[in-house]
């Protein structure tokens, strides 16, 4: 169950009205996931024309991964639109904003016969080397719909002689989006969103060997209703546990209440949040799972807690 898109879709396709809110009215999972210390200068290796890689190079590197792009094919887009993590919005109070490159812009849509565009958005955010080549945390999209957008880390060279891109890799993330990213000592941290039943995923326990489902869990496609999670070379490192934001008005009250069995890890949540115990290793992070489970496997299923 990947929370895809509860951050991306909030950082690439969000309305431009955001940059005026003050800072402190941003997420407490966006204060957490984003890293505050300040990004590596773009080198010179990873530039083109004295200019660093155009956005949409990037763009076309991942969309079919061609595995080589030609930094000739690739000029800076004409119809260029607003996006929020745009270079833009650098100047902007969002300070989890900054250091993106990129831009979302209108491009004939080569799946339509006829002559229409379609919006293409990328941003990314330069890192730094990590095993010998450039990395760079790259989210794109297409149009405004967040169903479409990807970020993940990756992994590039340039060549010089024939200048173009060469895709190394794609690190994998599994159902974990990475939110923020960054390159220390030659190790590769990096934080994402986790919600319900990920945190078994993360625990390395399996929830349908101990009779509970993905339905014995709250879910929720909020950043709002997230925990973050920060990984070391892709190893999970640690948990932090955030109050959840304020339930969405329904439709039917009675959808307020989640079923007894999942209601077992809002109270568990609730009350490590109470005792304060909000930052949990791998290890502690299995306690607190397995006090989920113990509670869900007694709970009655079906009905409202």
């Amino acid at each position: 169950m990947a929370i895809r898109l509860v951050a991306c879709a909030l950082l690439l396709v969000a309305p431009a009205q955001l940059h005026a809110l003050d800072e402190n009215q941003i997420l407490p999972q966006l204060r957490v996931s984003h890293y505050r210390d300040k990004l590596p200068v773009i080198p010179s290796d990873f530039s083109y024309k004295g200019r660093p890689i155009e956005p949409v190079c990037i763009r076309n590197l991942l969309e079919d991964a061609p595995k080589r792009v030609p930094l000739t094919s690739c000029p800076r887009p004409v119809k260029i639109l607003d996006c929020v993590l745009s270079d833009n919005h650098d100047a902007d109070p969002w300070w989890d904003l900054r250091g993106y490159l990129g831009y979302c812009y209108l491009t004939k849509d080569r799946t339509s016969g006829a002559s229409s565009e379609q919006q293409l958005n990328i941003v990314y955010k330069y890192l730094g080397k990590l095993e010998g080549h450039h990395a760079v945390l790259a989210e794109w999209g297409v149009g405004t719909s967040s169903v479409s957008v990807d970020r993940r880390v990756v992994l590039i060279d340039v060549e010089n002689l024939a200048p173009a891109l060469m895709l190394i890799k794609i690190l994998p993330s599994g159902s974990f989006v990475p939110i923020d990213a960054r390159i220390v000592a030659g190790k590769l941290f990096h934080t994402a969103a986790v919600q319900g039943v990920q945190f078994a995923e993360l625990a390395g326990l399996d929830p349908g060997a101990l009779a509970v489902s993905q339905s014995d869990f709250p879910r929720s496609r909020r950043l709002a209703d997230s925990d973050i999670a920060e990984f070391e070379n892709g190893v999970l490192k640690r948990v932090v546990l955030l109050p959840y934001g304020p339930a969405p008005r329904r439709v039917n009250p009675g959808d307020d209440q989640p079923p007894r069995r999942a209601s077992c890890f809002v109270q568990t949540h609730q009350r490590y949040l109470g005792e304060q115990r909000t930052e949990l290793s791998p290890g502690a992070l299995r306690t607190f799972v397995a006090e989920v489970l113990a509670c869900a496997k007694t709970a009655p299923h079906g009905g409202r807690g």
